[in-house]
C-alpha cells in the first residue's frame, strides 16, 4: 500500500487472485484469475486476452508463452509471442493459473 493510503494496481491484482484462486474455486473462477493475471503480467488488452486459444500456449516448467497471431500494433501481420514466467507466491503465479485453466479445458 502506498503512504496516500491507495492501492497499486499489482496489490489489487494480487488481492483479487487470492481471493478467487483457491482449492476449491470453480472453472469460473480460475478462468477469472486468468484473465487478470495474464493481462496484467502481460500488459494485453482484453480483446487480446479473449482471443487466446489452447493450441497458441506453450508451457514449461519455468515460464509459459502466449503467441498471438493478430495484435493491433502488429503492422507486419507475423503475430507476437509473449513471455510470462513463473512468480514466487504460487496463489498469484500467472503460471500455475494457467496450468489449471489448460489441465481443466483438457477434460
Amino acid at each position: 500500500m502506498l503512504s496516500s493510503g491507495k492501492f497499486r494496481t499489482k496489490d489489487l491484482v494480487d488481492q483479487i487472485l487470492i481471493q478467487f484462486n483457491t482449492l476449491n474455486a470453480s472453472l469460473l473462477d480460475i478462468r477469472t484469475c486468468f484473465i487478470f493475471a495474464v493481462g496484467f503480467a502481460g500488459a494485453h488488452r482484453s480483446n487480446e486476452i479473449i482471443r487466446i486459444v489452447r493450441k497458441n500456449v506453450v508451457i514449461s516448467e519455468k515460464h509459459f508463452t502466449i503467441f498471438f497471431d493478430k495484435r493491433k500494433n502488429d503492422q507486419y501481420k507475423l503475430g507476437h509471442t509473449v513471455f510470462i514466467s513463473k512468480s514466487d507466491c504460487e496463489c498469484v503465479c500467472p503460471l500455475s493459473i494457467t496450468k489449471k485453466v489448460v489441465k481443466d479445458d483438457s477434460g
